[in-house]
């Protein structure tokens, strides 16, 4: 199959850029590509950071609570 020159200029364009949209160019990522895996994964992590401080905040309070309403029954019984 004989391509003519516009055909083969398109065809050359066509496989430059493609590597170009999937975000690879030469067999490697790209800056932004890089940059937005970084970003990605520093927001994922902040995401379960955040989760494991509100889990363990609420455990403590819980088991505060917990501390405090037994003194305060228990206040009775204490003698100095």
């Amino acid at each position: 199959m004989v391509l003519h020159k516009r055909e083969k200029i398109w065809h050359n364009v066509t496989k430059e850029t493609s590597g170009l949209r999937r975000g690879v160019y030469g067999g490697k990522e790209n800056g932004m590509e890089r940059l937005f895996k970084k970003v990605t994964g520093a927001g994922i992590l902040s995401v379960i950071l955040g989760i494991i401080v509100i889990t363990t905040g609420l455990a403590v309070g819980v088991l505060s609570i917990i501390s405090g309403a037994r003194l305060l029954k228990e206040r009775d019984v204490i003698t100095f």
